[in-house]
C-alpha cells in the first residue's frame, strides 16, 4: 500500500542513535522522574484475545507509573466479563473501563474506533499514549524501557517509531520492510513511503487547542493518522525492533469491501488527514496520489460504483473541500467543481505518469 520514492535524508546531522541501555534501577517501581504511559485498548466482541492482550501488558518492564483504559464498543459476547477480571488483577486505580454505546447512530466501523479513541484519549492522565486493538498484542517487554531512556534524552520526541509484525493467529507471515534508519528521522520521508502500525509507536500526549480540533473535526483518528497528527508536534524517533504483533483476518470488514470502496475510503480519510496537517499535505498527496486520481476520475458515477449506501454513510464525514466536491460532486457548485479540478491539474503536474497509468487501468476496466 505505500509508494516508492527516491527522497532520501543526505543530511547525517540529522540522523542521531542513543544506546538503548537500561540506565534506571528496575527494582525501583516508580520514580516522579519518569513519564506515566497510558495503555488505550479497544475492543469489540473479541472476549477470545483478552487475555492474550492483557497477559503481554503484565509481561512488560514498566518502572514507572501507568494505567490501562480499555474501550468495549458494546461488545455483545463476553469481552466486558473478562475485562472486569483484569480490572480486579490490576486494580481500580490502574484499569478503567470505558463502554460505548451501539445505538448512538453511528453506522461506520472506521468512526465508531475513531469516537472510542477519542474517548480513551479524554479518559487518560498518561504523558505518553499506547494505541492497541484489542486482537493484537505486544511480542516486546522491554520497549518501555527503551522508550524511556529516548524521551529523557530527546525530550522533543512527539513519536517513538517501533515495527510491528503480521500474524495470522499462529504464524508471522510477513515482516513489513521499513525504509527509515534508526534515530530521528525525516517526517516528510515516512509519511510519503513507509507504514508503521500505530500500535508499534509511542506518543507524547500533545496538550494543544489545535491539536484537539484537528482529531475533532477531521472525524477520523485511527492508525497512520493518529501518527501524522503527531508528528505536527515533535519529531519522530525510529526503533528497528519489533515490538507489535498485528492481527490479520482475511474475513476481516476491510477485507469484505470492493476495490473501488477500500479506495474511497483512504481517499476520504487521508485527503480529511492533508486539510488539516497541512504541512504534511505534499507528502500525503505522494503516498495517496493514486487514490486521489481513481476517486476523481469516477466522480460523475460514483454512486453506482461504490453503491449509493456505501457512499451515504461517509458523505458526511468528508471535511476537506476537495473530498466533499469529489464524491458528492453531481451536487457541487461550479466554483467548487472548477477549484477541484485545479487541484487535480496540480496533482497530475506533479505526476503525469501515475494519472496516466489509473486512467488506463480505469479504462481496462469497463
Amino acid at each position: 500500500m505505500t509508494d516508492s520514492t527516491n527522497k532520501n535524508n543526505n543530511n547525517d546531522s540529522s540522523i542521531k542513535t542513543v544506546p538503548l541501555t537500561k540506565n534506571f534501577d528496575e527494582e525501583n517501581n516508580c520514580s516522579n522522574n519518569f513519564p506515566k504511559f497510558s495503555f488505550l485498548i479497544t475492543f469489540y466482541n473479541q472476549d477470545q484475545f483478552v487475555d492474550n492482550c492483557m497477559e503481554c501488558i503484565k509481561k512488560i518492564k514498566i518502572p514507572t507509573d501507568y494505567e490501562i483504559i480499555a474501550g468495549n464498543d458494546g461488545s455483545t459476547d463476553k469481552t466486558k466479563e473478562k475485562l472486569e477480571n483484569w480490572k480486579s488483577y490490576f486494580g481500580e486505580e490502574k484499569f478503567k473501563i470505558i463502554t460505548a454505546n451501539r445505538n448512538d447512530g453511528c453506522i461506520t466501523s472506521h468512526i465508531r474506533v475513531s469516537n472510542l479513541r477519542k474517548s480513551l484519549l479524554k479518559e487518560s492522565s498518561g504523558d505518553y499514549l499506547l494505541y492497541l486493538d484489542g486482537d493484537d498484542f505486544y511480542c516486546d517487554s522491554d520497549f518501555i524501557v527503551d522508550s524511556i531512556n529516548l524521551i529523557k534524552k530527546n525530550p522533543n520526541i512527539s513519536v517513538i517509531m517501533f515495527k510491528h509484525q503480521k500474524f495470522d493467529g499462529e504464524n508471522i507471515i510477513q515482516a513489513d520492510t521499513i525504509h527509515l534508519e534508526e534515530g530521528l528521522v525525516d517526517k516528510s520521508l515516512y509519511i510519503r513511503s513507509n507504514y508503521v502500525n500505530s500500535g508499534a509507536c509511542v506518543f507524547k500526549r500533545i496538550k494543544s487547542k489545535r491539536f484537539n480540533q484537528m482529531i475533532e473535526k477531521s472525524h477520523f483518528y485511527t492508525d497512520n493518522i493518529i501518527i501524522i497528527y503527531n508528528l505536527c508536534f515533535g519529531d519522530l524517533w525510529y526503533v528497528p525492533k519489533n515490538i507489535l504483533n498485528y492481527r490479520i483476518s482475511v474475513n476481516s470488514m476491510w477485507n469484505s469491501m470492493k476495490e473501488a470502496q477500500q479506495i474511497l475510503i483512504m481517499f476520504i480519510i487521508f485527503c480529511n488527514v492533508a486539510f488539516f496537517a497541512k504541512e504534511f499535505k505534499d507528502d500525503i498527496y505522494y503516498h495517496y496520489k493514486d487514490r486521489i486520481f481513481y476517486s476523481y476520475f469516477i466522480r460523475k458515477n460514483m454512486e453506482n460504483i461504490v453503491g449509493k449506501e456505501f457512499l451515504n454513510k461517509y458523505i458526511k464525514y468528508s471535511t476537506a473541500p476537495l473530498v466533499k466536491t469529489i464524491i458528492d460532486y453531481n451536487n457541487a457548485s461550479e466554483e467548487d467543481k472548477e477549484e477541484t479540478d485545479k487541484i487535480i491539474q496540480e496533482i497530475k503536474n506533479i505526476y503525469p505518469d501515475v494519472y496516466k497509468n489509473v486512467e488506463l487501468k480505469l479504462k481496462s476496466s469497463v
